[in-house]
């Protein structure tokens, strides 16, 4: 890579799959090559009641996520990640809007790689934290472990 940053990548999409936040699809920009944020949709697991046989409760909103690239064992980045909740369960709120029912962070250690080389192709990300959510609805938050697995693809 050039000291510049010329070799990175500047847009990527990604979409995931996990534990805490179980579903994502995001848009997200390299701004340089130790700093990048993305905005995502993102469904994660919530207290209270409102489940279903399949799925515990869940909310699900829009997501701001930064991350930061120093290389840390297996690891290439530590995340933080905010979730402004949209909709909660049904048993509380039916409503999907911007009005105000409550929100999620993550913070978690990963790996992906940044370069422009895998332009166009389909890579593999993973992250493992710690996700805490708290609805209005229901006075409880939850803290529990944060897995993910996804794909991206560097686009720019």
């Amino acid at each position: 890579m050039s000291s510049d940053g010329s070799g990175m990548r500047k847009v990527f999409i990604y979409t995931g799959i996990g534990i805490f936040e179980w579903i994502n699809v995001g848009l997200g920009f390299q701004l340089d090559r130790h700093v990048s944020v993305s905005l995502k949709h993102s469904n994660v697991f919530v207290s209270g009641s409102g489940g279903s046989r399949v799925f515990p409760p869940y909310s699900s909103g829009l997501s701001c996520e930064l991350k930061y690239y120093k290389d840390i064992w297996i690891f290439n980045h530590i995340s933080l990640n905010y979730i402004y909740f949209l909709s909660v369960p049904s048993v509380y709120d039916a409503r999907y809007g911007f009005s105000p029912k409550g929100s999620g962070y993550e913070i978690n250690l990963g790996s992906e790689r940044i370069m422009k080389d895998v332009k166009g192709k389909l890579q593999i990300y993973w992250s493992i934290g710690l996700g805490i959510s708290k609805h209005k609805y229901y006075p409880e938050m939850l803290i529990m472990p944060s897995i993910k697995i996804g794909v991206y693809q560097n686009l720019f």
